[in-house]
């Protein structure tokens, strides 16, 4: 019985990666640097901003002025967004799809979602742990991934 135990946890591994939060998301590569991911069909960059932005400002402007999949009307995330994309990992792990999500760093994102108490402040999303914050606006070296509503095709 044991054996037959061993054998079938062979041919039939557990995901070591832990569940994903969005199991259910609808994944689809879309080619050109481009990835269609969730239930909300929104339309997100593979590849993170190439070097950190300077500041929130830099991470918004960067998203704005995007040229990407012969589509340029991308944005930075909302909060609630750019969360959708986290899943759970074993501690020390990038906390999102690295297959589609290529390039991510275990660090802080943007997102274009502002903390209303507190004047120059919006909150990130950090992919090493996957929680979320706030933080002041002239924090540098916090990574950018652009979306986009796929809706406006």
């Amino acid at each position: 019985m044991v054996i037959a135990v061993l054998f079938l946890m062979f041919i039939f591994p557990q995901e070591k990666t832990g569940s994903a939060i969005n199991e259910n998301a609808k994944v689809k590569d879309c080619g050109q640097g481009t990835v269609l991911y969730g239930e909300e069909s929104l339309c997100w960059q593979k590849s993170a901003k190439p070097e950190p932005a300077t500041n929130w400002q830099d991470a918004n402007d960067y998203c704005n002025n995007l040229e990407l999949g012969k589509k340029d009307d991308w944005r930075l995330p909302e909060v609630n967004e750019l969360k959708s994309l986290v899943k759970e990992v074993p501690p020390e792990q990038v906390t999102i799809d690295t297959a589609f999500f290529t390039d991510t760093q275990t660090d802080y994102y943007w997102t274009a979602t502002e903390y209303p108490k507190t004047k120059g402040t919006h909150w990130y999303v950090y992919f090493k742990t996957g929680y979320d914050g706030i933080s002041q606006d002239f924090k540098k070296d916090y990574e950018a991934r652009c979306v986009r509503d796929n809706s406006l095709s």
